[in-house]
């Protein structure tokens, strides 16, 4: 029997490559996309996930990397094609 997936998420409109697991916060990370989209996800109660409906957007094209501070909760950096970090 096919499985079907734990949680889907419809807020990336293209699809990504860039991800990062908080090392200060369990169960937090950062997902970006292809169109300069960064989205913050956090554990919720039972087997789902809160996803914060305002992405980040500062870039104007395809987010390569991420990376969380190894010391701040809500800090981190990003890379992009347009050129940006």
């Amino acid at each position: 029997p096919q499985q079907k997936p734990l949680f889907s998420y419809s807020g990336h409109t293209t699809e990504g490559f860039a991800l990062d697991w908080s090392p200060t916060a369990p169960g937090r990370f950062l997902s970006g996309d292809c169109v300069g989209h960064i989205n913050l996800w956090d554990r919720a109660p039972g087997a789902n996930w809160a996803v914060d409906r305002n992405s980040f957007t500062g870039h104007t094209d395809s987010v390569e990397d991420l990376q969380w501070s190894r010391t701040e909760d809500h800090v981190f950096a990003s890379c992009s094609v347009d050129k940006t970090i």
